[in-house]
């Protein structure tokens, strides 16, 4: 397959740390630096079969390092977290208007403890969410953008991780509903020696309730993964992935909210087996805004590391409650 367009940096590959999508695939955000220079995102706009860059490129100055960056659904906000040097860790948002990268309010500082910061936003980047570990475990902090200040919204969600884990996150649409799983930083194997789970909060006037049970192990001889998470745009819909113990194989699961009770719909879509690719894995999914249709890819690594094995999957989900 033909990759639509191409758009030339000019610099070598340590210029590109992060990339963030919209939800139609047709905006592109990159974050990185190279050595000795400042940090910068760009933004590319995909316009008459080749990518276009929106704007001019954001300088980051006296910043050297990119901890996390995301791209709203709708391709006009962009929200970066930041290191600075004997000056802690922040989160910036910047805003398209018109072309020009505007940054939204003050940077957020953050308390961190690991290089692990984790950032959703809402579709048009007027909430954002934080999630990262600290000395007494991990919490997500929800901010939302009102007359150019970032507000704090309900309270501080906790989480109880274990020491050297993080927070992976996803926001809702409309920033009301977050599914948060924390993860092992042992890398980006599915194996390791935490499995996670999965929390989903909804706000609720001034607080953050729990949705639903706890998600974890959909079976007795399953563990969940959650480095990354997928919730739908309504939040009616979460896909994470499980490991089978029985042969190391790894699949992508998705579920509904039914009257605040998570059901699989369908099968888990396997993504492949340890035990016949390799020793090293890394997960890649795309959920429509509805949750009907899911996109699935796996990337292997032999045990050898000599050979490399790469896979996609595509499929209309149905309602039916078959479990894994």
């Amino acid at each position: 397959m033909e990759p639509n367009g191409r758009y030339d940096f000019h610099r070598r590959c340590s210029d590109i740390d992060l990339v963030s999508l919209s939800s139609d695939g047709l905006t592109v955000a990159s974050g990185g630096h190279t050595k000795g220079e400042n940090a910068h995102v760009r933004v590319l706009e995909y316009n008459q079969n080749k990518w276009v860059l929106v704007g001019s490129t954001v300088e980051l100055e006296g910043i050297t390092d990119i901890l996390s960056m995301v791209l709203s659904s709708d391709g006009l906000v962009v929200s970066v977290a930041v290191s600075i040097d004997q000056q802690g860790t922040y989160v910036h948002v910047y805003k398209n208007d018109e072309g020009t990268w505007s940054k939204i309010g003050s940077g957020i500082a953050v308390d961190m403890k690991l290089k692990c910061l984790s950032l959703s936003l809402s579709f048009n980047g007027s909430v954002v969410a934080i999630g990262s570990p600290s000395d007494n475990g991990g919490y997500v902090r929800v901010f939302e953008h009102k007359e150019n200040s970032w507000t704090y919204i309900g309270t501080q969600i906790g989480i109880n991780i274990g020491e050297g884990s993080c927070l992976s996150i996803s926001l809702s649409s409309d920033g009301q509903t977050i599914a948060i799983g924390p993860y092992s930083k042992g890398g980006f194997e599915f194996w390791g020696d935490l499995p996670g789970y999965v929390l989903i909060f909804k706000f609720n006037e001034d607080k953050w309730d729990q949705v639903g049970d706890r998600i974890t192990g959909l079976s007795e001889n399953s563990v969940t993964y959650t480095q990354s998470l997928y919730l739908s745009a309504d939040a009616s819909t979460i896909g994470f992935w499980e490991l089978l113990n029985t042969d190391n194989t790894i699949y992508f699961v998705v579920m509904h909210n039914y009257d605040d009770a998570w059901v699989q719909v369908g099968k888990g879509i396997e993504a492949g087996s340890r035990a016949v690719f390799g020793s090293y894995a890394q997960g890649f999914a795309v959920l429509s805004l509805d949750g009907s249709t899911v996109a699935v890819g796996s990337f292997w690594k032999s045990f050898d590391k000599n050979t490399v094995y790469a896979s996609l999957y595509m499929t209309k989900l149905t309602r039916c409650n078959n479990i894994m």
